[in-house]
């Protein structure tokens, strides 16, 4: 994991913020680099629905404090999420992030986010998924502050449930208390609904095949049958 520095405009409780940082989490990884996905918001800006997208690069820090340029090479169309891409240039040990179906989650199962609430770096936080809200939206009680946009919801078993995204602000709406929101994470299962150039979607394409067989040897281990991936009929 690791912070996003854009320095742009980010949306959080609701309201642009200046020069903010937030998260990512990795996908996947081989040989020749990183796959990443975090808010779209984070690199765009708070207008990302509407303003044509002006960033082709954003900075990551890790937690040693090593800087690195990573390529914007993703947007979703409708969906507050952006993949990014990390080149690799030592090391070769793979990764692939399993990724739970949205139709899959249950209210009331605990949830775990890591972020940077308040630029307090690499911070956890827990709850439980209060409710599946349309849109592919996932409404948490986990507590959720500027910095935490484009991390991890994790569930149990370390399965990528969403991307947080956004809460309800309570200087306007003094009567909400911890009313978060995250997108649905198996938007990276699919192809249609991005717009990506031809490396960056042989890269998601591949992402989804190595996801599959990781879900399939994990419900192998566990004696139960195996995810085909796909979306319930």
């Amino acid at each position: 994991m690791f912070v996003v520095i854009a320095g742009d405009q980010a949306r959080h409780d609701s309201r642009p913020l200046h020069g903010a940082i937030g998260a990512c989490v990795l996908l996947g990884s081989d040989a020749k680099g990183h796959l990443l996905v975090t808010s779209r918001h984070v690199v765009d800006g708070v207008n990302w629905l509407t303003q044509e997208p002006h960033r082709s690069t954003v900075l990551l820090a890790s937690e040693t404090n090593e800087i690195a340029t990573a390529q914007v090479v993703g947007r979703h169309t409708s969906l507050d999420l952006a993949l990014l891409w990390l080149p690799r240039h030592n090391g070769s040990a793979s990764f692939s992030q399993p990724v739970r179906e949205f139709s899959k989650i249950q209210e009331g199962e605990a949830v775990f986010l890591i972020g940077h609430p308040e630029g307090l770096l690499f911070s956890m936080s827990s709850g439980i998924v209060s409710q599946k809200r349309p849109g592919g939206l996932l409404q948490i009680s986990a507590p959720v502050s500027p910095g935490n946009s484009g991390g991890p919801i994790f569930d149990t078993k370390g399965r990528l449930l969403a991307i947080v995204s956004w809460k309800v602000n309570k200087e306007t709406n003094p009567n909400s208390e911890n009313l978060n929101f995250g997108v649905r994470a198996d938007a990276v299962l699919e192809t249609q609904g991005w717009k990506l150039n031809e490396a960056a979607s042989a890269k998601l394409r591949e992402f989804n095949e190595q996801s599959k067989k990781a879900d399939a040897r994990s419900k192998a281990k566990a004696g139960s049958p195996p995810d085909s991936g796909k979306k319930d009929q």
